[in-house]
């Protein structure tokens, strides 16, 4: 439960911010994202969940991350657009 509200709340927290601060809490995010999926594997390796529950969470857990994964490449590359034109511009200025 720890790994899934630490998921969230770095969700949050990079809804929030712009750029890089927020391409670094979705790597933060993708991190507890896959400490979750390890817990979930071991649930049901221990027989804690069964294999219908199991499937059924192994696809929602799938496509929160294949979100997560759009996320994080429109925010990189939203980040190297913006870099790529303070360079310009900075180079302009001398």
């Amino acid at each position: 439960m720890d790994a899934a509200l630490d998921f969230q709340e770095a969700l949050f927290h990079a809804n929030a911010l712009r750029r890089e601060e927020r391409l670094a809490r979705l790597h933060e995010a993708d991190a507890y994202l896959n400490t979750l999926r390890l817990y979930l594997r071991l649930s049901h390796q221990w027989k804690w969940l069964s294999a219908g529950q199991y499937e059924h969470v192994s696809r929602m857990i799938e496509e929160i991350g294949r979100l997560l994964g759009g996320w994080l490449r429109q925010t990189g590359a939203s980040a190297q657009t913006i870099s790529k034109e303070s360079v310009a511009i900075g180079g302009d200025e001398r």
